[in-house]
């Protein structure tokens, strides 16, 4: 399911707001927190369920970490966290662009385990609007990839 897609915005997305919205009408606000996390987890896993598991793992993380800094105000346990975050942002959103780029650049053929498909289909979606980038390497014509 896509942000732009008729069942996100029809079904999914007024559930969720609704449900949201009569949860804190009533004062169920930490009922509310709840439901859309449950929600946010069902987005994400309608794409790939393995993406649940990813996000469990962030979430499970990031609340440690926030218990840590609550606790005794650690700089360092901040920092960790931040670095934590963009290390998984890295691994699972730039892995393939950046291996598909190093393949047709040195004409390599490396694979990778991350599986990025919806960003993949995000990024072809949008780069039909841009035009190839030229570029000269060592006297030979290549082409950087922006498709992906």
């Amino acid at each position: 399911m896509l942000f732009n897609s008729y069942i996100f915005v029809f079904v999914f997305f007024p559930i969720v707001l609704l449900g949201y919205y009569i949860l804190n009408k009533y004062g169920k606000y930490r009922l509310g927190e709840v439901f859309l996390l449950f929600m946010s987890l069902i987005f994400y896993g309608t794409f790939e369920i393995t993406s649940i598991l990813i996000l469990g793992i962030s979430i499970l993380v990031n609340y440690g970490i926030s218990i840590v800094i609550r606790k005794g105000k650690r700089k360092d346990v901040l920092i960790a966290g931040i670095f934590f975050n963009i290390i998984i942002l890295g691994a699972f959103k730039y892995t393939n662009f950046l291996f598909s780029n190093v393949n047709n650049l040195l004409n390599l053929n490396i694979s990778t385990i991350v599986n990025t498909d919806q960003t993949e289909h995000t990024a072809r979606r949008f780069s039909a609007w841009l035009p190839p980038i030229q570029c000269t390497l060592s006297g030979h014509q290549c082409m950087l990839i922006i498709q992906v």
